[in-house]
């Protein structure tokens, strides 16, 4: 099987910004929508850590406008229906639910945390992208925006043990 060939700095750069373009559309997307969301949770606990996430993401778009700064690039809107299809079916599982708080609740954790594992693993292929691209600024905001999620994801993994546990 042939080795694949050597991407130049403009394909990196070209394949960098659109997979940027995803994540950060997909930032506002939730960023949009968590307000919402941590007012339909239950569990007080679940309600910070979600608003806690929404502090987080608004500092991780804060990195990706960094980031496009350093290409000298602007966000282009594009396709992000894996993060949006996530986030609307939490939106319907939440209505749907409306009268049953712990499923609810549930259903917001296993929602958040797929949100959270699908940002890591992005956030991580951009930071090998932006190791080729070799530009220690942009590896810098992408750590930073890893250890964030990393950070949210394993809150919402105690949440949702203390909420088994109740």
């Amino acid at each position: 099987m042939p080795s694949p060939e050597k991407l130049d700095n403009h394909q990196l750069k070209e394949y960098f910004l659109e997979h940027l373009n995803r994540i950060y559309g997909a930032k506002l997307d939730i960023s949009a929508k968590l307000p919402s969301i941590a007012d339909h949770a239950d569990f007080i606990d679940l309600r910070d850590a979600t608003i806690e996430t929404l502090e987080d993401i608004q500092q991780q778009i804060e990195n990706m406008l960094e980031i496009y700064r350093a290409l000298n690039a602007t966000y282009m809107p594009t396709s992000r229906s894996g993060s949006s299809g996530l986030l609307n079916d939490l939106y319907e599982t939440i209505f749907r639910q409306k009268d049953d708080r712990i499923m609810r609740d549930l259903s917001i954790l296993f929602y958040m945390q797929n949100m959270e594992s699908l940002e890591v693993s992005s956030f991580k292929i951009l930071m090998m992208i932006a190791k080729k691209m070799d530009n220690q600024n942009i590896i810098q905001l992408l750590k930073e925006n890893i250890d964030l999620a990393n950070d949210d994801r394993k809150l919402m993994t105690v949440i949702n043990q203390r909420f088994l546990r109740d």
